[in-house]
């Protein structure tokens, strides 16, 4: 009951002329066609964005993976030992340079006198 009387009263203020409804059916039109073209445009923008950010992401993950390599051949020992011996002016030392301390309290059963090197390096007593 409520509903017909508030479509009596649309239709008696806006059903009373001919170029009245004709004038309200193409401002409807006129704004659903906007309204279309506004929304095709907006979807556009947001997939132009959306494929700038995958092409970024991907431009990214190559980098990533680059980084890695670049990483790993960066912390290699050989690599380390060089940088070392070139740059720093390292060594390892001469068996003569080497000493010894005894250890009052030896940790995780190592023995106090022992010495952990390189395997070509004669370890003596000086």
């Amino acid at each position: 009951m409520k509903h017909e009387r508030g479509l009596r009263r649309l239709m008696k203020r806006f059903g009373g002329s001919l170029h009245t409804r004709g004038f309200i059916l193409w401002a409807a039109a006129l704004a659903t066609g906007i309204l279309c073209v506004w929304q095709h445009v907006y979807s556009m923008r947001l997939a132009s964005e959306i494929q700038t950010l995958r092409d970024r992401r991907e431009t990214l993950q190559a980098e990533i993976g680059f980084l890695h390599i670049a990483c790993a051949e960066l912390s290699s020992r050989e690599r380390i030992e060089v940088y070392a011996q070139e740059r720093l002016g390292m060594r390892y030392p001469e068996g003569h340079e080497v000493r010894r301390l005894a250890s009052e309290s030896p940790q995780d059963g190592a023995r106090a006198d022992e010495f952990v090197g390189r395997e070509d390096d004669e370890v003596q007593d000086g």
